[in-house]
C-alpha cells in the first residue's frame, strides 16, 4: 500500500520529468533515474523490513467485564533492516455470544486513549514493547488476533501492512455488586456444619455439644479435656440462627433481552443473581443457583468446596435461547428445592408468571420475584405511562411474597440493602 506522500511525490516526479525532456534529454535520464531508484530503494526496503517480525502478546486469560485488562505486547525482528513508524493494531473476535460482530478492531470502544500502539522504530537491536489497558464491556469467550502491523520505508514513502499469527483467549465474564442484607423469611436452627458451606469460626456462642475432629475443622474449637481423656480430637459444636437455604433461578427466555452487554437486561439479571450468591458463600449459607437456557445449568453449594469460580464462567457464555416458558419448569425446581427460599429473576411481568408466583406463596413457600424491565433499556427516555402501570401492577403485588422491579440505571446496591 502507498501513503499518500508517496503517491504525491510519484506525481510530481512524473511532472518534472515531463518538463526535463523539454531541454536537457542527459539530466532528465539522469534525474529519473535518480529518482525512480530512489522509490525502489524505499519500497523494497519497507518490503524487506516486515519480513523477520515476531512477537507476543501476554494477557490474563480471566477478567470481569468493566475491568482494566493489561495486554502486554512485544515486537522483535532478526532483519538487519529497521521497519520505521510502526503501528500496531489488534482484531477482537467474540467466540461464542450471538448477536455480535464476527470480528472487529479493538479500537476506541476498547482501548482507552489512542487506537493503535506506535513506536518510531523496530530494529534487531532496538525490539520495542509495551502495554495497554483493555476494556470489555461485554462478557463472553473473546479469541484476540491475529497481530496486524503497519510500518513504512526510512523516508515514510510506502506504508506496509502485515498480520502476525499471535493470537490468545480470554473470558470476560459478568460482575457483582456488594450485598449487606438480604434478609428471608424462613429461618431456621441447626447445627453449624449442617447450616454452611463455608467455615465460620465465632459465629455464635451458643453450645450445643461436642463431636469427634473432622478434617476442616479449626484447632481453636477442639475440647483439649475430653481430647486427652479419650485419646483422640474432640471438638465443640456451635449452633446459630441461619437464613433459610437460598435459591436463585435465573429465567433465559428466548426473545427477552434488550441492550447490550452491561447495560442489557440480560446482563442486569446475570449481575443480580451472581451478587445474591456471593452474598450467601460470603455468609456461609447454603444455596443453589439455576440458569434455565436451553442447556439448563445448576450449582448447588458443596462443603469445603468453593463453586462460584465455576457460576463465574457459566454465567460468562450462557445464552438466553430457552424456549419453555418458566412456569413449565419451576415445578420439577421446586420439587428438587424443597425448603429452600426460592428467588425468581425474571425479565417477564405478564399477568401468567405473576399469578404462578403469587399460586407459589400460597403454598407457602417463601418466593421472591425480582423483574427486570427489558423495554427500559431500549428507551432513550423513559415512558411516562408504562411508569405509572408498573407502579400500579407494584400496587396489586398481594402480602406474601416480595417483589423487586428493576429498571435501566437503577442502583442495584441501593435497592437490596
Amino acid at each position: 500500500m502507498i501513503s499518500k506522500e508517496g503517491i504525491l511525490l510519484a506525481v510530481f516526479g512524473a511532472v518534472g520529468i515531463w518538463a526535463y525532456t523539454k531541454h536537457n534529454i542527459i539530466l532528465v535520464l539522469l534525474t529519473s533515474y535518480m529518482f525512480l531508484g530512489l522509490l525502489v530503494i524505499a519500497l523494497l526496503w519497507a518490503i524487506i523490513a516486515s519480513y523477520g517480525i515476531k512477537g507476543e502478546r501476554k494477557m490474563p486469560a480471566k477478567a470481569l467485564w468493566g475491568e482494566k485488562v493489561p495486554i502486554e505486547i512485544k515486537l522483535f525482528t532478526n532483519n538487519r533492516l529497521s521497519f520505521f513508524h510502526l503501528r500496531v493494531w489488534d482484531r477482537a473476535t467474540m467466540a461464542v455470544i450471538h448477536d455480535y460482530p464476527a470480528s472487529k478492531y479493538l479500537s476506541s470502544e476498547y482501548f482507552t486513549g489512542e487506537e493503535f500502539i506506535s513506536w518510531l522504530r523496530l530494529s534487531r537491536r532496538h525490539p520495542v514493547a509495551e502495554t495497554k489497558r483493555t476494556i470489555f464491556n461485554e462478557r463472553g469467550r473473546y479469541i484476540i488476533g491475529p497481530m496486524i502491523i503497519e510500518g513504512r520505508d526510512p523516508l515514510g514513502l510506502f506504508r506496509i501492512r502485515r498480520q502476525l499469527p499471535i493470537y490468545n483467549e480470554i473470558l470476560v465474564m459478568p460482575g457483582w455488586f456488594r450485598i449487606q442484607k438480604f434478609a428471608l423469611k424462613g429461618q431456621s436452627r441447626m447445627p453449624r456444619e449442617m447450616a454452611t458451606t463455608v467455615p465460620r469460626e465465632g459465629a455464635s456462642p451458643e453450645f450445643l455439644g461436642v463431636r469427634e475432629y473432622s478434617d476442616g475443622d479449626s484447632l481453636r474449637r477442639v475440647h483439649w479435656g475430653l481430647t486427652a481423656k479419650h485419646s483422640r480430637l474432640i471438638v465443640r459444636q456451635f449452633q446459630r440462627e441461619v437464613e433459610s437455604d437460598l435459591a436463585v433461578i435465573l429465567d433465559l427466555q428466548r426473545g427477552h433481552n434488550a441492550g447490550f452487554g452491561r447495560a442489557s437486561s440480560l446482563g442486569c439479571m446475570l449481575e443480580v443473581a451472581l451478587s445474591l450468591v456471593k452474598y450467601n458463600i460470603d455468609m456461609g449459607f447454603p444455596y443453589a443457583a439455576v440458569f434455565t437456557s436451553q442447556d439448563t445449568i445448576i450449582f448447588e453449594s458443596e462443603l469445603k468446596h468453593d463453586i462460584f469460580p465455576a457460576i463465574l464462567e457459566a454465567a460468562a457464555t450462557v445464552l438466553d435461547d430457552n424456549r419453555d416458558p418458566l412456569e413449565d419448569e419451576l415445578p420439577g425446581y421446586l420439587r428438587r428445592f424443597h425448603g429452600k427460599s426460592i428467588v425468581l429473576i425474571s425479565s417477564r411481568r405478564d399477568e401468567g408468571i405473576l399469578r404462578y408466583v403469587q399460586g407459589i406463596a400460597l403454598q407457602g413457600i417463601d418466593v421472591i420475584y425480582i423483574c427486570v424491565d427489558t423495554e427500559s433499556f431500549e428507551e432513550k427516555v423513559p415512558n411516562k405511562e408504562r411508569i405509572a402501570e408498573i407502579n400500579r401492577m407494584k400496587s396489586l403485588v398481594p402480602e406474601g411474597w416480595r417483589f423487586y422491579y428493576i429498571r435501566k440505571g437503577e442502583d442495584l446496591e441501593a435497592l437490596f440493602q
